[in-house]
């Protein structure tokens, strides 16, 4: 049965409850389908520096250092060709 056939059900569709329950239980059933699981990340900025300069980066959650720059976040590996590398 398609979301489309279940939300058309006569049963479904005569009772608001029911229906929001149907369309949650769907909606999770999806989700769960395609559910991806990222192991890790790795981010590469080509950017030249000055000698003793370092390339860090910030962001919103904890892990980038809730956009404090001067403190936390995640500094970038240099890699010949001037490529900063982090794996998150």
């Amino acid at each position: 049965m398609t979301l489309t056939e279940l939300l058309n059900d006569p049963l479904v569709k005569g009772d608001k409850r029911i229906r929001e329950e149907a369309l949650n239980l769907a909606l999770n059933q999806e989700a769960k389908r395609y559910k991806l699981e990222i192991q890790s990340v790795t981010f590469a900025v080509n950017y030249r520096t000055n000698f003793g300069q370092e390339v860090a980066m910030v962001g919103s959650t904890s892990l980038l250092g809730g956009w404090d720059a001067n403190s936390k976040g995640v500094v970038l590996t240099w890699n010949e060709g001037h490529l900063w590398k982090a794996n998150i």
